[in-house]
């Protein structure tokens, strides 16, 4: 619900149930779950400051290395549809320093990231940003499209200032037509600027605001909130699409495929490309269990509402995409340790995992980025990788020495590459003999890679009989080394891995593992238990588990084993997660109170009663000196002292 959002009604036609009207809407970040506050990146205010009790926000003020105070606004659209063309943001200053500034506007794109806390959020935490020095500011560009720039006015006194955005300078319609959960973040970015503007928490002053003039009021028609959200990555191969339904949609025509044009194109009568999946009463797909993907691959889905009979009206879907999660995933360097025969002075093994040197999958020349053996030192050289855990190997991925010009004659040339499944019994891969030459340039994208298919490897050595000097050189060295496994371990634990505040119903989800075909779950108070196989309580077949019993303020342990009779090994053991159940029972949360006909007095009788004799709703009070609630907030409930949430006695 949209709170406090107004409508200026244009007009309306009321035709039997009439879906909609035409509106001029206005919707403040007091509406819904709408938010406002301002990042901080400097001496004066760290990156982990939070501002989202402030009655005025330092929104625009960027000085390069010396402060960073940075917008961050969120609105709830709620029930606003249709045109948004002609969008415009209204804001009440309350402090600038000077006049006829440039802010710019960016809009983090639609997604689990418009889901911030604005009682938590911080420089640190929130989406679209990046880290950076302080007194500066990044954003995450995969995540923030600019949309435009908004003037500040001159400097006035007395404040309020207010002003707004000219849509021929911030234009708002693609972004918001892009929206798919009714939540849109603005980021604002006001450089070599100092400018305040008020809050929603600010007493007399307005909040920021959205006008919206050429919105229709009313249910929403198409498909929204979907899951994955749109541009997901790393989805699981094994799916499930799910979304909340237009609101007159009775049942869901499903798109899937892997072309833009097949998806936004196809008609159930139109599909020459067979993305068209059928028409259903539930609102995932499939209906029941879970539906394979093509890992790597980028897929497009669209659902299309259908109303009731007879007219069977079709509410066209937005068209949204994601990418499955890879074949094999890379195995972190921080879970790697590199040790060699030798190194040369600022030159170590480290250098080959650390990702020193290496971007977008391109290695520098920098010397200092790499490993090579010290001048004089025996060969035959080597270099080995020991992982925290077992891992069923894909490939290895081989960036060799690459030093400018001459240098690249310290790559390895003719090698042998060694695994083991225990760090004592070694095997060799007889694939590869052989290291291809270096570049030589600052953009050296890998050039030999080392097949596994899937062998079960916690080590790896690499020993170098010859370098690419013909004898001339004695020094050998390599830039960097990636490993790619196959994930067969359960992962992405829900809940876990420490999450807190886990309710005693929960139902307990992973990832499966590549190759699973039955799940082990392990659950108990005692983590020795977990970790010793003792604490077995089922074997499932989905990835999914509902405790039969849990206590409050306890903290629980579990693990997930992936077992397939026909793969070696049948049994996957998997890590040890943990939770935390929720501390108390909350029997009232005060929250649903309201100024309205659910005040909080009808519910909590005191001293005071309420109403008028024999005007229902009356109580003459119970006698005592007791006072419930505040007559002067907008709930009349108590909204500055509050433990979690917005209200409280």
């Amino acid at each position: 619900m949209l709170g406090k959002m107004t409508y200026l009604i244009c007009f309306a036609l009321l035709l039997g149930a009439a879906s909609s009207v035409q509106a001029l809407i206005t919707v403040t970040t007091e509406d819904g779950n709408g938010a406002d506050a301002y990042l901080t990146n400097d001496s004066q205010q760290s990156p982990n400051t939070n501002t989202g009790a402030e009655v005025r926000m330092r929104a625009f003020r960027q000085l390069a290395d010396t402060r960073s105070k940075t917008g961050y606004i969120r609105f709830d659209l709620g029930d606003a549809a249709g045109d948004m063309s002609g969008a415009t943001l209204t804001f009440e200053a309350t402090f600038l320093k000077s006049s006829a500034k440039t802010v710019e506007v960016y809009g983090l794109i639609d997604g689990d990231g418009d889901s911030w806390d604005e009682s938590t959020v911080t420089y640190n935490t929130a989406p679209g940003v990046l880290p950076t020095t302080l007194g500066n500011y990044a954003l995450d560009t995969a995540n923030v499209t600019l949309l435009g720039t908004i003037t500040t006015p001159a400097a006035g006194d007395p404040y309020p200032v207010r002003f707004s955005s000219n849509p021929a300078d911030l234009p708002l319609t693609s972004f918001l037509d892009s929206d798919t959960n009714t939540l849109v973040t603005f980021i604002f970015i006001g450089t070599n600027n100092e400018g305040e503007i008020a809050s929603k928490e600010h007493e007399t002053f307005i909040a920021p605001t959205l006008t919206l003039p050429n919105a229709v009021v009313g249910v929403k028609t198409s498909a929204i909130n979907p899951n994955p959200v749109d541009e997901a990555e790393y989805v699981s191969r094994d799916a499930v699409l799910s979304w909340s339904p237009g609101g007159y949609a009775e049942k869901n025509d499903v798109y899937l495929g892997k072309n833009f044009d097949d998806v936004n194109s196809a008609s159930t009568t139109v599909d020459p490309a067979g993305v068209y999946k059928g028409r259903q009463d539930p609102n995932q797909f499939p209906a029941i269990g879970t539906v394979r993907l093509e890992t790597g691959e980028t897929y497009y889905w669209r659902i299309d509402g259908i109303g009731a009979a007879p007219g069977n009206e079709i509410y066209r879907g937005k068209v949204w995409q994601f990418i499955v999660e890879p074949y094999a995933f890379p195995i972190d360097g921080q879970m790697i340790t590199a040790t060699a025969s030798g190194q040369a002075e600022n030159q170590g093994p480290e250098n080959t995992v650390n990702g020193s040197g290496l971007v977008d999958n391109l290695h520098s020349t920098i010397l200092e980025d790499m490993w090579l053996t010290a001048v004089g030192e025996p060969a035959p050289a080597w270099i080995q990788y020991d992982f925290d855990k077992t891992y069923k190997l894909h490939e290895m991925l081989i960036w060799n020495f690459n030093g400018q010009a001459f240098l690249i004659a310290a790559g390895l040339k003719d090698v042998v590459v060694e695994y083991s499944s225990d760090g004592t019994s070694w095997m060799q891969i007889d694939s590869v003999n052989e290291f291809a030459r270096a570049s030589g340039l600052d953009v050296y994208a890998s050039n030999t890679t080392v097949a596994f298919e899937g062998i079960p490897v916690k080590s790896v050595k690499i020993t170098a009989n010859s370098n690419w000097s013909g004898g001339l050189a004695d020094q050998f060295g390599l830039s960097e080394v990636r490993f790619f496994y196959v994930p067969v371990q359960a992962r992405d634990p829900k809940s876990g891995p420490g999450q807190t505040d886990v309710p005693l119903d929960v139902t307990l989800g992973w990832t499966a593992g590549r190759e699973a075909a039955g799940h082990n779950v392990y659950l108990s108070t005692s983590e020795q238990a977990v970790i010793d196989g003792t604490a077995f309580v089922d074997a499932v077949t989905e990835a999914g588990y509902v405790p039969l019993s849990l206590n409050y303020a306890t903290t629980y342990y579990w693990r997930v084993d992936e077992v397939n009779d026909l793969e070696d090994p049948a049994v996957v053991e998997g890590d040890i997660w943990s939770f935390r159940t929720k501390e108390f029972l909350v029997i009232e949360d005060f929250e649903l109170y309201d100024s309205n006909d659910n005040q909080i007095w009808y519910a909590w009788k005191d001293g005071l009663g309420y109403g008028k004799p024999d005007v229902p709703p009356y109580d003459p009070g119970n006698g005592t000196g007791a006072a419930v609630g505040d007559e002067n907030t907008d709930s009349f409930t108590e909204e500055t002292i509050v433990h979690e949430g917005r209200q409280s006695m």
